[in-house]
């Protein structure tokens, strides 16, 4: 017998009893008392039951991670030299949680992003190009030479950069990481997004067909670029 159906029972028990016996006020507290923890286990087994299906949805070595960063974050912009993060929201280390992300990257890189201004993304994805990853990065032409734009930086440092002057927009906010990892969202990689803007990032190696259509998607366009 379940531990449910063992409460359940126990209650009909108590309940018979409430109705023959003259000490029905202890009996009814014990009726609380029993009511009470069978709710609770009808309630966590059906959590359990929930928590096992969503396991089932994701492989053993998935990964997948969410991060949203918001306006309140602007206070948070002198923790990611001090170190110290102020709270689990903290925008700084939302920051160094997607840096933490694109460090995973053993052989490739692919960023495709509209504007590029934020110092340690940049600082991410050149020493993952000093380490031997193959990285290539595709940008808007416009925002390639803004005020802030990393860039120039990457061009000089030899990363492989491409955009082309365009009256359409570039406007894609995607990674893929060793074409296994996918990186995308609202987010813009920019000190604004970070501390300022409502924006979401998604961290995904699942589904599998999503991750290889981002990927190839980046192919497409960086050869449409040469």
């Amino acid at each position: 017998m379940s531990d449910y159906k063992l409460l359940r029972s126990t209650g009909d028990l108590i309940y018979k009893f409430i109705s023959s016996n003259k000490y029905a006020s202890a009996a009814g507290l014990a009726l609380v008392v029993v009511c009470s923890l069978l709710y609770r286990s009808k309630r966590f087994l059906s959590e359990s039951g929930t928590s096992k299906k969503r396991r089932k949805n994701i492989s053993k070595d998935a990964l997948i991670d969410v991060l949203f960063f918001s306006n309140e974050n602007a206070m948070c912009q002198d923790h990611i030299n001090d170190g110290n993060t102020c709270s689990d929201d903290c925008g700084a280390q939302k920051l160094l949680t997607l840096v933490e992300y694109l460090d995973m990257a053993k052989e490739s890189l692919d960023v495709c992003v509209y504007t590029i201004t934020s110092i340690k993304l940049a600082e991410a994805v050149l020493r993952k190009f000093n380490e031997g990853v193959a990285v290539r990065v595709i940008t808007d032409d416009s925002m390639a030479y803004g005020d802030g734009s990393q860039i120039p930086l990457f061009r000089r440092n030899g990363v492989r950069v491409r955009a082309e002057p365009s009256q359409n927009l570039m406007h894609h906010k995607f990674a893929v990481i060793d074409r296994k990892v996918l990186v995308t969202g609202s987010f813009n990689w920019t000190q604004q997004a970070t501390f300022g803007n409502w924006e979401n990032v998604i961290i995904t190696s699942e589904p599998e067909e999503v991750v290889q259509r981002f990927s190839d998607q980046f192919e497409k366009l960086w050869q449409i670029l040469d």
